[in-house]
């Protein structure tokens, strides 16, 4: 219904002030079993409900992730992507530390730790405009759709999707609106025939 019907009071707006008022967020976790820590999870649950109405457009994202292996860092990425809520994700990264790594192992991960860290450094610098990307299109066209047909379901969602022609207000041109109303269409008629 929205989330100020959520019983739990916390810090939740703190955080969410936090991060619009910043200029570029590092959201950080280890690698515990194939996937993000318990803290992180329960970060990621708390604001779940931003993948429905995102709402971090003007922001830029790192992604790290430190593991004492290979194995789960991808999956730990993938688990924390959806979060960034629409903001700019500039770096992904693996950085691996374990016990008995040698010298010539750990600083490889320190270079390319500090290769990414620069690389973020000057994308910090330069303007940030949000782009339409054809993912964003997509996540639109799906959500407004979705909305549309489960209104009484959804009433947070319906609201903030029924009169936008996308997310944010920037210019689109023929093409992106035509992609959108194009598949909005398709996603209602997959949702009204039960495949969707």
């Amino acid at each position: 219904k929205g989330e100020q019907y959520c019983p739990l009071k916390d810090d939740r707006d703190a955080i969410i002030s936090k991060i619009e008022s910043a200029d570029a967020v590092i959201l950080a976790s280890p690698n515990h079993t194939m996937n993000v820590n318990w803290l992180m999870k329960n970060y990621i649950d708390r604001f779940s409900y931003l993948m429905h109405r995102p709402r971090f457009f003007d922001q830029r994202f790192m992604i790290l992730i430190t593991s004492g292996s290979y194995p789960g860092v991808k999956a730990a990425i993938k688990a924390l992507s959806p979060i960034a809520s629409g903001g700019k994700i500039i770096s992904r990264l693996g950085v691996m530390y374990s016990p008995g790594m040698n010298d010539t192992k750990i600083r490889k991960e320190e270079k390319k730790l500090s290769i990414e860290a620069k690389r973020f450094a000057i994308a910090m610098q330069k303007k940030h405009e949000f782009n339409a990307s054809f993912t964003n299109m997509l996540w639109f066209a799906a959500f407004k759709a979705t909305t549309s047909d489960h209104a009484e379901d959804f009433p947070a969602d319906f609201k903030y999707y029924l009169n936008k022609p996308f997310f944010v207000e920037t210019k689109l041109n023929i093409f992106q609106r035509s992609t959108i109303g194009f598949f909005t269409s398709l996603f209602l008629f997959l949702i009204k025939r039960g495949v969707m």
